[in-house]
């Protein structure tokens, strides 16, 4: 990463043929571990704002298309088996395809859909085949990698606040406060899941908690705060099985939801004194995201069942950022399943929906899956990070699915 950035710095091709050089030397090498983390990595810098790193965008696809291009090798030579649940996205790409031809930005519509389809590829079959060879290693290994970007970015909040603040908020290493809230709630999902199958990593896991929850607090994420209080609150009852759940989903919700019908979300705040921490004013516009929403809503009117491909949305939202420069809207949709609609149409959001709890049913444990599943799906309603592939978020979504479909509830060994 030191010599990308260097040559990021002197020219941007540079660091995009070092890339490509060093990952042909690793795969040739069968340096998969060390080519995913890297990966992972990669992913991560690429979301920040900062003019040093900015370079890292144009290296996402490069890495992704080389780990892909490994899959397909591993593929090629018995060593990893085809997953047939892969077809499942088929449908949702034929119908993006579609869509791309009908879109005002073909060309980045075309790029975003075969990104798309070559992550979810390298996904369900190069995942599987890392955890296979190195086991816990691996899984460990991207939990530190976690642990480090949110420590490295609490230690430059102190020494360096103007590169980890963004208009007075904590952002750590992310773009922004928002993203890192995001980041912190599917790496809070993926310890969890880590703690679950490895208690004896105790040590490891409370480090990683102790850094999620700083990180959160300071950011003052709202949807991350919520997403993990909900999925710890959900987990408490789940994991006693069926008398919890009952009374959980009979008994606790119901009275909860009356309480929220009688006394308004903002006066419970207000009373518990947190109305500055959590920006109560703007809870009921939800810091721009209904408006947002309202215009998105506009335009899956006039597309409503395939859409105009992926990006369609950025296109719009870009040709109309004038008209939101007095409002509390920064840009985008803020919510993954209106994206979807928007630029895939009902179709296509139905397709992909199909494919997601494919996946969903094959994952083990139920009393952890349920509650990382509706956090999960929790804050994606909150912003679009689902469609898009090459961001930090989409990822560790995935990482966690592979895990419980993967892993042995009780022997911790990986099935074929």
């Amino acid at each position: 990463m030191a010599m990308l950035w260097v040559m990021g710095m002197i020219f941007t091709a540079l660091s995009n043929m070092y890339l490509m050089l060093v990952g042909l030397v690793w795969l040739q090498k069968r340096k998969d571990k060390e080519m995913f983390i890297l990966f992972l990595l990669i992913l991560t810098l690429g979301d920040s704002r900062l003019d040093s790193l900015q370079f890292i965008k144009g290296l996402r696809p490069i890495i992704l298309v080389l780990l892909t291009a490994r899959t397909l090798g591993l593929f090629a030579g018995g060593k990893i088996k085809f997953d047939i649940t892969f077809l499942l996205i088929v449908p949702f790409c034929m119908v993006a395809l579609i869509g791309a031809f009908r879109s005002p930005v073909l060309v980045s519509s075309l790029t975003r859909l075969f990104s798309y389809a070559f992550f979810i590829f390298m996904v369900l079959h190069y995942l599987p085949y890392l955890m296979s060879r190195y086991g816990k290693e691996i899984l460990l290994d991207i939990l530190r990698l976690g642990m480090l970007i949110l420590g490295v970015g609490l230690i430059l909040a102190v020494l360096s606040p103007s590169v980890t603040y963004l208009v007075g908020r904590y952002r750590g290493l992310m773009g922004n406060p928002n993203g890192l809230g995001i980041y912190s709630t599917l790496l809070y999902g993926f310890t969890f899941v880590i703690r679950e199958f490895y208690p004896e990593e105790k040590k490891v896991t409370n480090w990683a908690f102790a850094l999620i929850l700083a990180s959160i607090l300071i950011s003052q994420s709202r949807t991350a705060l919520g997403a993990i209080g909900i999925f710890t609150f959900i987990y408490l009852f789940h994991r006693n099985g069926f008398p919890g759940i009952l009374l959980l989903w009979v008994i606790i919700v119901p009275m909860g939801l009356i309480i929220l019908r009688y006394f308004s979300l903002e006066g419970i705040v207000q009373g518990v004194g947190l109305e500055e921490y959590l920006r109560v004013e703007s809870l009921t516009t939800g810091t721009g995201r209904f408006l947002a929403w309202s215009v998105g809503l506009y335009y899956i009117n006039e597309n409503p069942w395939i859409g105009k491909g992926f990006a369609y949305e950025v296109y719009v939202f870009k040709q109309l950022s004038e008209n939101f420069i007095a409002t509390e809207h920064q840009g985008g949709m803020h919510n993954s399943y209106l994206t979807f609609l928007m630029n895939n149409g009902f179709l296509g959001l139905g397709f992909y929906l199909i494919f997601l709890i494919g996946q969903f049913l094959r994952m083990r444990r139920m009393g952890i899956t349920f509650p990382f599943i509706f956090m999960a799906l929790l804050s994606a309603t909150f912003e679009s990070w689902l469609t898009s592939s090459l961001n930090a978020f989409t990822i560790m979504f995935f990482l966690v699915v592979i895990v419980m479909i993967h892993l042995k509830p009780k022997s911790n060994t990986l099935i074929a």
